[in-house]
């Protein structure tokens, strides 16, 4: 999560519905360094704060253009609003691959790794657009993002997209059922717009129903220490 450059509103990404899936608490911690940064509470040490920037897709791009496709490569260096109008134009045209592809739709932006052209029927006209994850390692939370980016596109391109695409080591891939995945996707994210509409700085959730702590190992182990003896 971050403060939008344009007006400054708090924007959340595709890691923090992950990170909120499996910790509340951590979500929680972020959201109030996000809102407070001086409030006092250490992060572990030697951690990183949660961040949706994928990787480089150098190879992959090669190796498609080499195929005769034709790849849209959206620069990383230009501001968010120019990365979106960017990937719009390209979705447009009709580009069979877009790579680093930005969305925004209210308080939600992703990146997609990769984009897909495929047929169908869409706002586009006679195709649309599917969601890749190159360099997947963990399913069901790539499945997660992937669902994030498929339900921005959805707005975007009119159409929800039919599949997500895992791509493994440069050349596996693995499609799943947009729709397996999906429902329970949006009910998360349901709790996750909920918990943040409702934050409020002297509410921390009990870090004993979270199943991990993110990168508040410290605070959530000293928390449950006090509460236990109190």
């Amino acid at each position: 999560m971050y403060r939008s450059s344009v007006d400054n509103t708090i924007t959340y990404t595709p890691d923090d519905i992950v990170l909120f899936r499996e910790s509340p608490f951590a979500a929680w911690m972020e959201r109030l360094t996000l809102e407070n940064p001086d409030h006092g509470i250490p992060p572990d040490l030697n951690s990183t704060p949660p961040h949706d920037r994928p990787g480089r897709q150098d190879d992959i791009v090669a190796t498609l253009r080499a195929e005769g496709r034709n790849v849209a490569q959206i620069d990383w260096e230009q501001d968010e609003p120019a990365r979106r109008a960017a990937t719009l134009e390209a979705m447009r045209a009709g580009s069979d691959f877009i790579v680093l592809g930005q969305f925004t739709v209210g308080a939600l932006s992703g990146t997609a790794s990769l984009l897909m052209r495929t047929s169908g029927y869409s706002a586009l006209g006679d195709f649309l657009y599917i969601p890749c994850e190159t360099h997947s390692t963990d399913t069901l939370q790539s499945a997660f993002r992937l669902c994030f980016i498929a339900d921005l596109l959805h707005q975007v391109q009119g159409q929800l997209p039919p599949q997500l695409l895992l791509i493994r080591d440069g050349a596996e891939v693995v499609p799943l059922q947009t729709e397996d995945h999906i429902h329970y996707f949006r009910a998360v994210l349901r709790r996750f717009t909920q918990a943040m509409a409702t934050f409020r700085k002297h509410r921390m959730p009990d870090p004993a129903e979270s199943s991990h702590f993110g990168r508040w190992g410290d605070c959530a182990a000293e928390v449950i220490r006090q509460r236990a003896h109190s």
